[in-house]
């Protein structure tokens, strides 16, 4: 681990251990077009308490919320993943399908998939024979070609905002998720009321 020596207080509590005191490794600065609601530069600190690096951002979950919902990179196929439209990602996304069949092989388990892109992992389980499929996300448009794509339910929302009564689930997926969730440990509660008695969380 590297020596604290500058420490200043935190934005944002430690994910992993809530400590407040960190140290700066480096000072992020952006370029956003003005409608971009996201800060225009964060740090990335090192806390001392725990070893975790991560971005001290001072913008809340509702302004990264609102920009998924507004300004998704995902809803554009040609340059994002999530949706199986170049070769490469729809291997990974057929890989990763495998590897959750591989531990819940029932094609009949109840699936929920937050933060679902454009609904590629979902669709990949689908062509593995899984029927009971959920997507979630908060871009309107995402929730569309997931819906399209693998013909399951799909709500708007994100894992700070689910939707009401979705009820409980043998698989909720979290691929690519939890880097952009500010409370992880709120999150991690959230999920256990997510899931069936023998359900499984994928990260």
């Amino acid at each position: 681990m590297p020596a604290a020596t500058h420490l200043q207080q935190a934005c944002r509590p430690c994910p992993v251990c809530a400590n407040n005191t960190v140290e700066v490794l480096h000072h992020q600065r952006f370029v956003l077009p003005t409608e971009n609601p996201l800060p225009k530069s964060f740090d990335v600190v090192w806390c001392p308490a725990c070893g975790l690096a991560y971005a001290d951002t001072p913008a809340s979950q509702a302004t990264y919320d609102r920009y998924y919902a507004e300004f998704s990179k995902y809803e554009d196929n040609l340059t994002s993943t999530g949706g199986g439209h170049s070769p490469a990602d729809l291997r990974r996304l057929a890989e990763m399908a495998k590897t959750i069949a591989s531990v819940v092989p029932n094609a009949s388990a109840r699936v929920l998939d937050i933060g679902c892109a454009n609904g590629g992992l979902l669709a990949a389980l689908k062509d593995l024979g899984y029927s009971d499929l959920v997507g979630v996300d908060p871009s309107a448009a995402c929730c569309e070609r997931t819906r399209r794509a693998c013909g399951g339910q799909t709500m708007a929302g994100s894992l700070q905002d689910l939707p009401p009564s979705l009820g409980a689930f043998d698989v909720v997926i979290l691929s690519h998720v939890l880097e952009h969730v500010l409370d992880l440990r709120a999150s991690v509660r959230e999920l256990s009321a997510l899931l069936t008695g023998s359900g499984v969380v994928y990260v």
